[in-house]
């Protein structure tokens, strides 16, 4: 199969081209032609044949754009790539006048108004050449290629060994590099053999090497890990044989040093392999590994999954940042847990999954419950996290591994629900428990808000439901403040309009907080309007007078209350911020101030008289 590449900037005449190689291809002629690269951009095309030298057919545009025409590209192609063949488009105007160059592989020259039978009959010619010149090429290329890499790779370790009456081998010649590797001198070298250089084990493997260069009289590559000047590199070492009478007498070595080139694609490996953050391997090569293991009549093979299910909303919450830390504290207790024979991977964010070999019921169970007691232990921001860990088995009956991994994926999104109930959350109930444990100070409230809210709500005489919701709210409507900037929520001056944006921030956090629990959701408006304001001016919808629930109308008041009486320092609004806690009277004042404004009137005058004015 004849390779091609395209060099073509226009896209109409790229795309006839395509078409008349599809049209030649499809009619099952001695010549197949596959495309195998194709290029707008000379720079580009130049950068791709120095990788993959072995094109056969370059079809070049001569208008190209870019450092070189078309032209320029096929007289540096005559030096650089002479093993390749080149078809010259260019346009029906174009005078070229190719006498004064000399391009023994230019084929054939095309205008852009060609015909595809005249296309076709110009690549067949190609074709025909370049299986000629190929064959002339490779009867030369052999002795011409071996003396060529002692002149070409000079920097590489290269050696010269003769072979005697009975092929036993001596050194005879070293270039500088390699004398500088061995610490020999070329006078030195008289009858010296591969056991007198090298380590035996080594010097073994460079006998057998050169043993199978004399016998196959071919090339031989291998690569090899030698110690020179005790510095231990990786080489790729050559060997090739000078016949004479088509009997090997002498044999030319490069060594090339690859240890950097082994380390890059080791690290890429690595890379491609596993997840940079936690060093397990990703979801790609353990699916790969799923659908390629050899499965053991005797062998049981068993999935441990483990799921972090309150991560998204930890992401969410306190940024990627942390999420991080989580992710690279939950493949340390991992790590801990499945130390050898496991296959160790995480699979999306904070799912990760083991597979494990011949491991008893009580074994797994065992695993599951070190996992769970680990994770336990795991706090990060005071918060604790809830987990689901799921284990599934092979048996005669089952399907295929990769079969049992999508089933158990599905079954865990099943778990993770069930957790989505806030009563049942570690996350939740330690977020409630640190802002309780701390009298709700992480909030700017104080410890009495809820009894606050207990009194407000017996003396506006709410319904039960009412009531429930509105005790939520209270406990709820600020716990987004635990993600903002303590320097922010400290401040004690006026923010300025990043630092009031990322304050008003906790309205979203908390209500996206709220809407995580299915049990929950019900009170999300409500902590997302708590900032409303009467006449329109609040956030974030701008709701006013009856269209803000009743319910955030009320605790609008609540809230304000409790602000000035306990805080130091309380952003009200963009242009308002109090800085001292006030006297009930003072508090009264302000309310009445805002009426109408930030507070419903009619609930304002009843707020200060029973809660306010009516406790004194």
């Amino acid at each position: 199969m004849l390779k091609i590449v395209l060099i073509i900037n226009d896209l109409i005449e790229k795309a006839k081209v395509k078409s008349y190689l599809n049209k030649l291809n499809s009619s099952q002629e001695q010549f197949e032609f596959q495309l195998v690269a194709e290029f707008n951009d000379s720079s580009e095309a130049i950068n791709f044949l120095y990788q993959n030298r072995e094109i056969d057919i370059l079809i070049i545009e001569n208008s190209l754009k870019g450092i070189y025409s078309g032209i320029d590209f096929a007289l540096l192609a005559e030096k650089e790539f002479p093993y390749s063949s080149i078809i010259l488009i260019s346009e029906e105007n174009d005078n070229l006048n190719l006498s004064e160059y000399q391009l023994n592989n230019l084929n054939s020259v095309l205008t852009k108004l060609s015909n595809s039978d005249s296309f076709i009959n110009s690549l067949r010619m190609t074709a025909i050449k370049q299986k000629q010149k190929l064959k002339n090429m490779a009867e030369n290329r052999k002795i011409l290629e071996d003396y060529q890499k002692i002149i070409d790779y000079n920097n590489d370790a290269i050696f010269l060994l003769e072979l005697d009456d009975s092929n036993n081998f001596y050194y005879t010649r070293m270039n500088q590099s390699c004398l500088d590797l061995t610490g020999f001198k070329n006078r030195e070298l008289e009858k010296y053999k591969t056991d007198d250089i090298f380590s035996s084990e080594i010097a073994e493997e460079l006998k057998e090497n050169i043993n199978r260069c004399v016998r196959e009289k071919q090339k031989v590559n291998f690569k090899s890990s030698l110690v020179f000047s005790s510095s231990q590199r990786i080489w790729d070492i050559n060997l090739y044989p000078i016949l004479k009478n088509d009997i090997v007498k002498e044999v030319v070595g490069s060594l090339t040093d690859i240890s950097e080139i082994e380390r890059k694609k080791k690290k890429l490996k690595y890379c491609l392999e596993h997840d940079i953050l936690t060093g397990l391997y990703n979801k790609d090569y353990f699916i790969d590994k799923l659908k390629n293991l050899e499965i053991k009549e005797e062998a049981v093979y068993s999935f441990l999954f483990i799921n972090i299910d309150s991560f998204n909303l930890y992401k969410n919450f306190y940024g990627f940042e942390k999420a991080d830390e989580l992710l690279k504290k939950s493949a340390e207790i991992i790590n801990k847990i499945f130390k050898a024979n496991s296959l160790k991977a995480q699979i999306d964010n904070a799912l990760f999954a083991v597979l494990l070999e011949n491991r008893s019921k009580n074994e797994l169970i065992s695993a599951a419950e070190a996992i769970k007691k680990e994770f336990s232990k795991l706090k990060l921001n005071n918060i604790k996290f809830d987990i689901s860990v799921l284990i599934k088995s092979s048996n005669s009956e089952q399907k295929t591994l990769l079969d049992i991994f999508k089933i158990s994926i599905d079954e865990l999104k099943s778990i993770e629900y069930n957790l989505r109930d806030s009563q049942k959350s570690l996350f939740y109930k330690s977020h409630c428990d640190f802002i309780e444990k701390n009298n709700y100070n992480n909030l700017h409230h104080s410890s009495n808000l809820l009894e606050l809210s207990k009194k407000t709500v017996l003396e506006f005489n709410l319904n039960e439901e009412a009531s429930r919701k509105f005790m939520l709210l209270a406990k709820l409507h600020d716990i987004g403040k635990l993600t903002i900037d303590k320097n922010i929520l400290k401040k004690g001056a006026s923010l300025n309009k990043s630092e009031w944006k990322r304050y008003l921030s906790h309205v979203d956090k908390s209500a996206i907080f709220a809407a995580s629990y299915y049990d929950l959701a019900e009170i999300y408006d409500l902590i997302y309007h708590h900032h409303e304001h009467f006449d329109g001016s609040g956030y974030p919808a701008a709701l006013k007078e009856k269209e803000i629930p009743f319910l955030n109308r009320l605790f609008t008041l609540l809230n304000f209350y409790d602000n000035l009486k306990n805080n130091l320092y309380y952003p009200f609004k963009e242009d308002k911020y109090y800085f001292a806690a006030l006297t009930d009277q003072e508090i009264a004042a302000e309310i009445d101030k805002y009426k109408g404004k930030v507070f419903d009137p009619k609930l304002s005058d009843k707020f200060i008289k029973k809660l306010i004015i009516g406790d004194k």
